[in-house]
């Protein structure tokens, strides 16, 4: 899908840069922009809600986080889903979770680490 986006809008570039003012009346253009914007806003972001509740799955299967970001996960995921098209802010939801999983990793590392120093100064 990505790749599809990516095909199309450098394709508009190139048309636009030997005939812009033909391709702009032509319409071409605005159908092109339209569905680069579909395909990227619309279908890459249901990709990530996927992507949301795969990962919120494996985390309450295998028990790695906090059951309640693996709901808020598939909370998220519904959000981006369903509200995609009518709420502009929705493609924010996969950032915000994606974002709190990895202060959830930054802090169990830090924890982990800062347990091995303890152990080690108690060792000696």
């Amino acid at each position: 899908m990505i790749l599809v986006c990516a095909a199309i809008a450098r394709a508009l570039l190139l048309v636009l840069e030997t005939e812009p003012e033909r391709v702009i009346r032509s319409g071409a253009y605005a159908i092109g922009r339209a569905s680069t914007y579909e395909i990227f806003h619309i279908y890459a972001i249901r990709i990530a809600a996927v992507f949301m509740t795969s990962v919120s799955t494996a985390m309450l299967r295998a028990q790695i986080g906090p059951r309640v970001l693996a709901f808020l996960g598939y909370v998220l995921a519904l959000v981006l889903l369903f509200g995609v098209e009518t709420l502009d802010w929705a493609s924010l939801a996969f950032l915000l979770w994606a974002l709190l999983i990895s202060v959830l990793i930054m802090i169990r590392s830090f924890r982990r680490r800062s347990d091995t120093v303890n152990e080690s100064v108690l060792v000696r």
